[in-house]
């Protein structure tokens, strides 16, 4: 049995008050004989026994109303649902982490569903029970706990665009770590972390993740009987897949020469066809190996030699496509030359400021008005706040980055209808409807 407020059990003691007070009583009378009273104690001898079991009863009553007391307010815990717990066995919150690495998008067999969706659907299924407990829910993108007001917001329209997949790895130890460090902050006596994971040993053991997990093992050694894990294994492996991974590029003159890791599962030999696209324009390459792991060199002719573009490989579709695709995009070996575009004038100062080169000096500022080729000429990155001011400016933009100039995005300060820039524009603000 555990005690989450173990302090007040210094008030035990105090239960042997009512003897103490008793005894107490019994200093301050003394017998004295009085003739008078003879009478009166042979008719006081035949109800003695009785009236001497009411007092210690009485006593015994009041010892034990204290000790309960005292024993209520020291929180103690069994554990589940034990006839011996003084608690529903609900933990007081129930912290939710979910892996959104890119291993996690793996469609099962015949499936049409991720393992990223299946996670949510356990881990909703989970938490049902614990109607009584806080939810927080933390995943290993953002790794920003965020209280939940119900199970049934992981379904949401909004959470789902929150929880989507990504091509990112996850980093377990250091998600956790922050769960922990939540906890600790927001003095959470008991709790459930719920782990939903396909178990990929990279993202459970990134470099550098020893001290990590002794950090782990220490808080739950100071919390033991308190603070419980549980792991939800999103197992199953996909009967078919192929992964590329890019290792190296170098630009010769109009060629790219390529290095990639390909895997695939189940191992076979025939070849495995890549469609390469270069600035729009799509090439077939062939991959002739057999087993499962294979280091792949290819070169690739540049059709419109340029100085600077973008290129992409891509595999067959499977049932983790997630991991089908290597995006890279080649150039000049020059520093980036920024600029700021801002509809907000203390935006554009705060981006400036960001785009500052090694010297300390901050990007240049684009005109707020509507912009030209020109004001594009020897930019490499654009930081924009807001949305384009036109249709052209729009077209602009986009073969800035058709040409391997890098765009960082940054919302407007209201929802409008202003230009996209390809097929990427600002939704509508959402309010939430929780004023925390």
């Amino acid at each position: 049995m555990t005690f989450l407020q173990p302090l007040a059990l210094y008030g035990l003691p105090l239960a042997l008050l009512p003897v103490i007070i008793h005894l107490l009583n019994l200093l301050r009378h003394r017998s004295q004989p009085w003739a008078a009273t003879r009478f009166l104690m042979e008719a006081r001898q035949s109800s003695s026994k009785l009236s001497r079991l009411k007092r210690w009863l009485t006593l015994l009553m009041r010892v034990l109303a204290l000790a309960v007391l005292a024993l209520l307010l020291s929180r103690p815990m069994t554990g589940g649902d034990s006839l011996l717990s003084f608690s529903s066995g609900a933990p007081e919150v129930l912290a939710l982490v979910l892996d959104r690495s890119a291993s996690m998008e793996a469609r099962i067999g015949e499936s049409s569903e991720s393992k990223r969706k299946r996670a949510l659907e356990a881990l909703g299924e989970y938490a049902k029970p614990w109607m009584e407990s806080r939810l927080v829910l933390i995943d290993t993108a953002l790794r920003e706990p965020v209280i939940l007001s119900d199970i049934s917001t992981l379904s949401d329209e909004a959470m789902a665009r929150y929880l989507g997949p990504t091509d990112t790895a996850a980093n377990l130890p250091a998600t956790i770590e922050t769960t922990l460090d939540w906890l600790d902050e927001n003095g959470v006596a008991t709790t459930e972390i719920v782990i939903a994971s396909d178990l990929q040993e990279s993202n459970w053991r990134p470099e550098g993740s020893e001290d990590g997990y002794q950090r782990i093992a220490r808080a739950f050694k100071e919390k033991e009987g308190s603070w419980r894990a549980k792991l939800l294994v999103m197992d199953g492996e996909t009967t078919t897949n192929a992964s590329l991974i890019g290792e190296n590029l170098v630009r010769k003159n109009d060629n790219v020469d390529l290095l990639a890791l390909i895997k695939r599962r189940p191992s076979n030999s025939k070849p495995l066809r890549i469609t390469a696209n270069t600035d729009g324009i799509k090439n077939e390459l062939i991959a002739e190996f057999t087993g499962e792991s294979f280091l792949w060199q290819s070169s690739l002719k540049l059709s419109k030699p340029k100085a600077s573009g973008w290129l992409s490989l891509n595999l067959p579709p499977d049932p983790a496509p997630r991991d089908n695709h290597w995006f890279f995009a080649y150039g000049p070996a020059t520093r980036p030359k920024a600029a700021v575009k801002a509809q907000l004038p203390k935006a554009g100062l705060i981006l400036k400021a960001a785009a500052a080169n090694n010297s300390g000096i901050a990007g240049d500022t684009l005109p707020s008005t509507s912009l030209v080729q020109n004001d594009f000429a020897g930019r490499t990155l654009l930081l924009l706040q807001g949305s384009p001011s036109s249709k052209e400016e729009s077209e602009l933009f986009q073969e800035f980055v058709n040409s391997g100039g890098i765009l960082v995005g940054f919302p407007p300060s209201q929802s409008s209808a202003d230009f996209s820039i390809g097929n990427v524009s600002w939704q509508e603000i959402e309010r939430s409807p929780d004023s925390d």
